[in-house]
Order: structure tokens, then sequence, then C-alpha cells
């Protein structure tokens, strides 16, 4: 006999899709709020993208003192009514401060920041408004795709426009010399270990960027890049350019049972929460680590909402609206389901072929874009890992420094060290 209780609880579940959720009863009044305050947010959203799409964000950050309705639309080169209209919406929501006595609005430098480019990662906020315009400008021709009778394809204008928008969530951006070299030099007695020669791995190396750059950089130490990915591996054997650094395949939580106590550095950069069991993967860590190495971890920061949940719960709508694989995806299956780009990092959203045909590109199945999984594969997984300050402490780590990357003011890199 059925528990009733669990049977409720499964109310309202697709049959092949675990990642509903459950479904809530509600009175039609308390229904049809929750769909108004949904829309509600949506306007909102789309109010925040049209600024970021105009600049108008960018103009703000860079006033020096506090600027009218018209002389921010002549530095943004747009219509004063209007800017004038935006402004009136944003600070009435707070986004933007507004003084009724001078009649001049501010966008405090804090907040500015949200709304500019990470030059050393994804600013997830400026990818996100922007995929907004993308999928709007698109929006009539995806719903003819939806129609029996409608179009195979995408034209070739939203075709192109979502592919290159769904690439940039695809991949993080490469690791440059530069970046690397800032990136030492932010690490507290990292640059001057590194000249003198140390034993170092990059877990999720992904196709091989920061291992190589750091192993040009530091001729005298010996770099070792691992992943998940064969692919990427094999890609990252291509670009090598240095004899100092060597690729090969490895699980997080199953390292070379030959490495023990051998490295004295470990990096590993937007990769360990896609690993579970997260602690199986640190207690590995600190197993090659020798006594007193260091261990480098940048993730993403849990600003109210993590960055991997965000991902969890736009999943469904953007896989809905962007109904076009990005050039380049591959249905990349793992055991930790992640597949690393040049960054050390892909997010792992990756799903089937490109179903090319006559020049155009197919519709393509829906399904989850994190990891790559389909929805229930998403929801036997369980939720990405948290990974922070406390999760890496608890597993035996110390001295733990929570630094700020040179090129990405959100996102911690916590430094800390394996005791001796």
């Amino acid at each position: 006999m059925t528990d009733p209780d669990q049977s409720a609880s499964r109310e309202g579940l697709h049959p092949h899709d675990e990642t509903t959720g459950t479904f809530k009863p509600a009175s039609k009044h308390e229904f049809r709020a929750s769909v108004f305050q949904t829309m509600i947010e949506g306007y909102k959203t789309m109010t925040l993208a049209l600024g970021y799409k105009l600049g108008l964000f960018d103009v703000m950050a860079n006033l020096e003192v506090p600027a009218t309705a018209e002389e921010i639309a002549l530095k943004a080169n747009c219509r004063e009514k209007q800017t004038d209209e935006w402004l009136r919406a944003m600070s009435s929501e707070g986004y933007i401060k507004y003084d009724l006595d001078t009649k001049r609005y501010t966008l405090p430098l804090e907040h500015s920041k949200s709304f500019k480019e990470n030059t050393g990662g994804h600013n997830i906020v400026t990818l996100f408004l922007e995929g907004l315009s993308v999928l709007a400008c698109a929006f009539e021709d995806t719903a003819a795709l939806y129609k029996r009778d409608g179009p195979e394809f995408l034209p070739p204008a939203s075709k192109n426009a979502v592919a290159e928008w769904k690439k940039k969530i695809y991949t993080m951006p490469e690791w440059s010399e530069e970046s690397v070299a800032a990136f030492v030099d932010s690490t507290p007695g990292l640059k001057a270990k590194s000249e003198e020669g140390i034993q170092v791995l990059d877990i999720g190396c992904g196709t091989g960027s920061l291992s190589i750059k750091m192993a040009k950089l530091f001729p005298r130490s010996e770099v070792k890049g691992v992943d998940l990915s064969e692919e990427s591996i094999k890609k990252a054997k291509e670009n090598v350019n240095v004899p100092n650094v060597s690729f090969g395949t490895a699980d997080a939580t199953e390292l070379d049972s030959n490495w023990t106590e051998k490295f004295d550095y470990v990096v590993s950069s937007f990769v360990l929460h896609h690993v579970s069991p997260l602690t199986t993967a640190l207690g590995e860590i600190r197993r090659v680590l020798k006594p007193g190495g260091w261990l480098s971890v940048m993730e993403f920061a849990e600003e109210g909402i993590s960055h991997g949940d965000f991902y969890m719960k736009t999943a469904h709508s953007v896989e809905v609206l962007a109904q076009v694989e990005s050039e380049g995806a591959e249905h990349h299956h793992g055991d930790h389901g992640h597949h690393h780009g040049d960054h050390g990092h892909h997010h792992g959203h990756h799903h089937g072929n490109h179903g090319h045909q006559h020049g155009e590109e197919k519709v393509k199945p829906s399904g989850s874009i994190m990891h790559g999984l389909t929805a229930v594969e998403l929801k036997e997984r369980g939720p990405v890992c948290r990974v922070n300050a406390d999760t890496l402490s608890m597993a035996g780590f110390v001295d733990l420094q929570i630094l700020e990357q040179p090129e990405d003011e959100f996102n911690p890199h916590y430094f800390l060290k394996k005791p001796l």
C-alpha cells in the first residue's frame, strides 16, 4: 500500500523529470498572487537588462559626481525622455540612488561592480542580462519552433545570436600569461617558491592553460594537470609547449596512490563544486600534499544564492528558451558530470549533437544545462557541492586566507595549508 504522505509529496511531479519539485496546493488567489510576483520580477529583470545593453550602468559607474537624467542620457548617447523613464524605474526599485532635492542620480561604486565584466572570469549578472536581450530578440522565432507546422530551424540571425550566448555560459575564459602572473603575485609566497622549483598539481586542468602558463613562467617547477575528461586532456597534451608540464586523466576523489605527499602546491579553479563526494576529494588533496603544502581553491561566491544554485534554478528556463546548440558543444557524461574548459572550468553545460542540416541548426531536445545531464540525472546527483571556508577548514586544512582574485572581484580565492 502506498504511503499517503509519500504520495502527496510526489503529487504534481512530471514522470520524466524529478527536478520539477513538489506541487504546492494553493487557493486561486494565492496561485494568482504567485504568478503576479513572478511577472513583476520578470519585468524588473528586463529593465535591468535594458540598462546593461544600453551601457547606462557603465555611464553611471564612471560618474565623478551625481548627474541629471539629461547628463546621463548625453553620456550614453540615448534620448533623454526614455533615459529618464529608465532611471525613475531603477530608482523606484532601489537599484539607483535619487536625490529629490537636486534631481540627480547616483550608482554607488560597490553596486556598479555587479554590472561590470570580469576580465578573469564570468560575471554571472552581466552574462545572464545579456542572455535576456538575446532570448527576447529570438522569442518569436523560438515560439514558432514549438508549432507542429512551424519551421524546423531558427533563422540564421536568431540561431547565431543564441548559439554565441550559450557558448559563453559553457566556457570560462582562458588563462593568459598576464592573468597567471597576477594570480601568482597575489598568492603569498607562491612566486618565490615557484621560482625555486616546486611540484604543482592542477586539479580540473581542462585544456591546460593554467598548467602550461605556470610551467612556462616557472621553468624550475614541475606541473601536473589532471582532469576527468579524456577529451580535455587530449587537447591539453596537444597544447604543451614546455618540458616541465604533463597531463593525465584522473578522478579528484581517487588520485594516484603513488602521489602521497608528492606535491608542494595544489590548485583547483572553479571545479570542486562539481565533485562528489566533496569530502573524499578534499581528503585526497590533503593526502597528496606534502606536510605544510599549500592549497588554492577558486570558487563561486555564495551571495545569498550560490552561483551553482543559480544555474540549477535557471536551467530549465534557459533550455526552454534557447532552442539551439552552441558550437563545439558535446554530450559529456563523467562520474562528476563536468567538463572543464580553458580556465580549468567549463561549467559542464554540454548536450547532444549539433544536428546541422542544410546549413541550419536543428531544434535540440530540452534538458538541463547543469553538468550536461538530463533533469532526471541531475536530480539523482543532487545539488552542486558548496565549497566555502567552512567545508575547506573542516577537511583538515589550516591557516585559511580568503584572497581577492586580481581580475575577479566577486569570487574568492581560498588559500590554505596542510598541517605540518
